[in-house]
């Protein structure tokens, strides 16, 4: 199972005072617009038994009340939250607070309009919904007698409609945080959004995703669930129950882990020295758990789905020891396949060694042509001894591709590169099809959801 270290450090804290495991109470509020709460969904969470030991406040009655998410209307991401709080704290409790507006935005409807549909926006104006949230995260931390520790924010399609409302979002989101860390929390309050869908073909979806990524560079108390792999209805903006789910449990690990080894913004990060593995926004600490999982999958070659996880822009980072063998042929340590299986040669990026002579490094760094998507391909090569230690990385975009390696930095061989669309599987240790085997090792693959600019990619194959 994906591992939190967050009981461990419990249970050495009581060992340190000689006791058992602490009684810890703990505060979350949950907000913002429909994926807040998930329209629609009724019944039991899966996995879910009420217990007393989670409460959620009622706004109508202003008490605190067992939860029980099959008799909400709609229960949201403090669900998989709270599964997740449950197996890490065998006792004390969880409260909720929750408030929520469906198509609700952050920008204020004064000026960017009424972009949602909905009656409130999020702004600090009177009567709005931030207001009213202030009131009734009072009204619980009054009734708990708890700090707010945690604030799940779900938001972000309503002003993805909008061109100007997204292009401010940064800035307005960030100071929705600070309201939220001065009005209803503490400075230590830690804030977790969720990333709009990047399925919706319509708006400014993939702007609004890199301004939540700002949001999130500019305090470490803030983090992003990458939603990319989750399950949506088929409007692609609202999540599934499942999704649902999923994105608590990913918030809850992002607000409470101590692990900062994994890029903030990798949409997968393979430690294989170390034997830990950050993929769909946990952190696995062996192959067979991931593999249990089913992320990992070495029937015919070792690979990894990556459908719906990547964007119109990426990075690769791989690291690892070179073949103690020459080879004729190239010897792949990581490609990404375009999902056309048909073709063998077909993948997007792939990582390669060969030489019997001059044992260098062959980076493709965009599709290969077929007769519906035209490429071309590029590479950098630099000397690669038997045995050694290499670094290799890949900037990925149409138009914008290159790749280094040791420290040196290519050029790609067409200006006029397209991404591949459709791109499914991350392979390693091999090709596509099976063939041109990897006979070294591998110590790092990273994909990183930024670009690597020629500096960095200098920089970090070094």
């Amino acid at each position: 199972m994906a591992i939190n270290n967050r009981k461990l450090r419990l249970i050495q804290a009581a060992a340190a005072k000689g006791g058992g495991v602490p009684v810890v109470d703990e505060l979350v509020a949950i907000a913002g617009q429909s994926n807040a709460g998930v329209q629609g969904v009724s019944g039991t969470p899966s996995g879910w038994t009420d217990t007393p030991r989670v409460k959620m406040w009622n706004n109508s009655t202003n008490v605190f009340e067992t939860y029980s998410p099959a008799a909400a209307t709609a229960w949201g991401p403090e669900a998989g939250f709270a599964l997740s709080w449950l197996a890490d704290h065998p006792s004390g409790t969880l409260y909720i607070v929750k408030n929520y507006l469906g198509g609700s935005q952050l920008g204020a409807a004064s000026i960017y309009g009424n972009l949602g549909g909905a009656a409130k926006d999020w702004s600090q104006t009177a009567a709005q919904l931030f207001p009213e949230t202030t009131a009734i995260v009072a009204a619980a931390r009054a009734a708990c007698g708890l700090p707010l520790k945690y604030v799940i924010w779900a938001q972000g399609e309503a002003d993805a409609q909008n061109t100007s409302a997204t292009a401010d979002y940064a800035t307005n989101a960030l100071e929705l945080y600070t309201h939220i860390r001065s009005d209803w929390g503490d400075a230590n309050t830690k804030i977790c959004a969720h990333m709009v869908s990047n399925r919706f073909g319509g708006y400014n979806f993939e702007a609004m995703v890199a301004k939540q990524r700002q949001v999130v560079d500019n305090n470490p108390l803030n983090f992003l669930v990458d939603t990319r792999g989750f399950a949506y209805y088929t409007d692609n903006i609202h999540l599934v129950a499942a999704g649902s789910l999923e994105f608590g449990r990913a918030a809850y690990f992002k607000l409470t882990t101590a692990q900062t080894w994994f890029d903030k913004h990798a949409v997968l990060d393979l430690d294989f020295t170390n034997s830990r593995f950050f993929y769909r926004n946990l952190v696995y600490n062996s192959i067979a758990e991931l593999t249990a999982a089913g992320y990992y999958i070495s029937a015919a070659v070792e690979s990894m789905p990556v459908d719906r996880l990547l964007s119109s822009q990426f990075s690769i980072f791989v690291s690892g020891t070179n073949p103690n063998v020459d080879s004729a042929t190239a010897q792949y340590a990581v490609c990404i396949d375009d999902g056309n299986d048909g073709v063998p040669t077909d993948e997007f990026v792939a990582v390669s060694r060969v030489g019997t002579s001059t044992k260098s490094w062959g980076i493709v760094v965009f599709h290969t042509s077929t007769a519906s998507v035209p490429g071309g391909s590029g590479s950098v090569n630099v000397g690669a001894a038997n045995g050694t230690d290499f670094k290799t990385a890949v900037r990925a975009r149409t138009n914008d591709m290159n790749a280094g390696s040791g420290g040196s930095v290519g050029t790609t061989a067409s200006s006029s590169a397209p991404m591949a669309t459709g791109l499914t599987n991350l392979v390693l240790k091999n090709r596509t099809d099976g063939t041109r085997p990897w006979a070294g090792t591998l110590k790092r693959v990273q994909i990183l959801d930024y670009l690597l600019d020629n500096a960095a990619i200098a920089s970090v194959t070094a």
